[in-house]
């Protein structure tokens, strides 16, 4: 097993990715379509969640799925930021001319500003029937400052009649919302808008300076529009802030790079799965070559798991062992799971010289005494990952040729040995990144070819099982404890992550924790680490970027 190869063994188990706000899935999603902008009471914007039939399994090569507490989590953020990032809300000015028993009053409210709100209580939910998500907040509460003048046109007043002041308004059980619908397309999703609306329970108005007498004729007459207007406004922040979630989420690549050599295929393979208390993207997760073309790639089935112990995680991951597998054909296929081997430590029994191994070869010695020598070890089949209860195995077919070196340097093969291995491995969660390490299990040999006669196996036996422990093993278990970083989008980090291993595939269980800004994006020294069956720390993506 090469530094390649856990490579693509690591790199695969990326798989939360796709959690960002309701798509980090690297979808690409199109400008929603409005079909209704309707004022709506709380109890329209409640989705009557029917029972759904069990489900399927889902054929993918990863699934994420956020849980009924993932959901809620996200919702509270999303709402506070839609809301919170539309202040101070502007509304346009409003100018009305109404018959008064005194003749026209036209009427000016100007300046009129929304800076804070309070969201009390925000909901989601879930209708499997229509496949349609609903967010929404209520009761909310707000705080309008205006200015106002007016003037009197009296037919029998020769003199003009005015008046101006400074008011404001409180606004009491404001809800809000959007109802919509997540489709896929071109390998993305599209963002589908059913419903929106914007409903105000109660205005306070309350005004000051000029004349008294106008003021209650005043608030009777312009009441209904100063709603609708601040309806309007609201109603119209949230299809901004829905508009730039679209935007940010067309920034999402549905290719993840890995290095020069591969990427990961983040496609959305079907409609999301919406379910009374959960939502999942069957994603293709499959390794790809960054130039030429992907190998053959068979989504397995993936059922949604039940293996997060008595935790209620905000998402879980579900990775396919056909993903860890893909990910060997590519590096496979690039070359890239062969190395040299010029030099043993010093622990090893045996040296890169024809002397040290005169006992085990004594042919090798008598052809080339005192002579320098080289192995090279190359896989010569894709490794194959198997995962169960227990762990990551991983079985590899290799060929270790040998080689003698002569005075100018020139590499001369004088015998080839096929290695049949087995390694058993473990994955890690630390920071924001997915280590591992894996030990030697078990190992064969058989004579490929030799120029130095036939020799039994089980003379070298020993001597090759410490050139793999020694050599290639620390070799890959650097690279694996270093791991790879999850393609997670600023400012929000997976935390309590847990990993288990279930046939066929690996489970990653994890909470998720928002944090403002860039700071998502540092790293946690020394954050703590968990294997299966254990917890760590992580991070993910940010909602700041699309809020305006």
């Amino acid at each position: 097993m090469t530094g390649h190869m856990a490579r693509a063994f690591l790199s695969a188990f990326f798989l939360v990715l796709c959690i960002s706000c309701l798509a980090t899935i690297g979808a690409t999603i199109s400008a929603p379509h409005l079909v209704l902008d309707l004022p709506l009471h709380q109890d329209e914007f409640r989705s009557v969640a029917s029972a759904a039939a069990p489900r399927p399994p889902a054929l993918a090569g990863m699934q994420a799925s956020l849980s009924s507490e993932g959901l809620n989590y996200v919702k509270e953020v999303l709402v506070q930021q839609i809301l919170q990032q539309q202040l101070p809300l502007v509304v346009p000015d409003l100018r009305v001319r109404e018959r008064s028993p005194i003749g026209h009053v036209d009427v000016v409210l100007s300046h009129i500003v929304l800076p804070n709100m309070s969201v009390p209580e925000a909901h989601i939910d879930l209708e499997p029937a229509g496949a349609v998500i609903t967010i929404f907040a209520a009761g909310v509460t707000a705080n309008v400052s205006l200015s106002w003048a007016y003037k009197v046109a009296a037919q029998y007043w020769p003199w003009p009649m005015g008046d101006a002041g400074r008011g404001h308004i409180e606004i009491e059980g404001l809800q809000t919302g959007v109802s919509f619908r997540l489709k896929q397309a071109g390998g993305g999703v599209l963002l589908e808008v059913v419903q929106t609306g914007t409903f105000i329970e109660a205005l306070h108005v309350h005004l000051s300076g000029g004349q008294s007498w106008l003021y209650n004729w005043f608030i009777q007459v312009l009441g209904g529009k100063i709603r609708a207007a601040l309806e309007s406004a609201v109603g119209g922040g949230v299809a901004k802030g829905v508009a730039k979630l679209d935007k940010f989420l067309q920034t999402l690549p549905q290719r993840i790079p890995v290095d020069q050599f591969a990427a990961i295929d983040a496609t959305l393979l079907r409609d999301p799965l919406v379910e009374s208390a959960s939502l999942s993207f069957p994603l293709s997760g499959q390794f790809v070559p960054t130039a030429g073309h992907p190998p053959p790639f068979t989504p397995a089935p993936l059922p949604f798991p039940a293996l997060c112990g008595a935790e209620r995680p905000h998402a879980v991951a579900t990775v396919s062992a056909a993903v860890l597998n893909s990910a060997g054909a590519v590096y496979f296929a690039a070359g890239q799971l062969t190395w040299p081997v010029d030099e043993l430590p010093a622990g090893s029994p045996v040296q890169l010289n024809t002397r040290s191994w005169r006992f085990l070869l004594p042919r090798l010695y008598l052809q080339y005494p005192d002579a320098a020598m080289a192995l090279n070890i190359s896989f010569t089949a894709a490794p194959v990952v198997t995962l169960d209860p227990d762990g990551v195995a991983v079985a590899a077919q290799a060929a270790m040729e040998m080689q003698v070196l002569d005075q100018a340097g020139a590499r001369q093969g004088v015998a080839a040995i096929g290695i049949s291995a087995t390694f058993q491995g473990a994955a890690y969660v630390r920071g924001n990144n997915v280590t591992g390490a894996v030990h030697l299990d078990s190992l064969q040999l058989a004579l490929l070819w030799s120029h130095i006669g036939d020799f039994h196996m089980g003379l070298i036996q020993a001597s090759v099982r410490s050139v793999v422990s020694l050599v290639v093993l620390p070799q890959v278990n650097r690279r694996l404890a270093t791991g790879f970083p999850l393609p997670v989008v600023p400012g929000v980090r997976l935390r309590n992550s847990s990993l288990c291993y279930a046939p066929d595939s690996l489970i990653v269980c994890t909470d998720v924790e928002y944090r403002d800004g860039q700071e998502g994006q540092r790293e946690e020294e020394g954050a703590g680490e968990r294997t299966a069956g254990a917890g760590g720390t992580r991070g993910w993506g940010s909602w700041r970027r699309w809020i305006p």
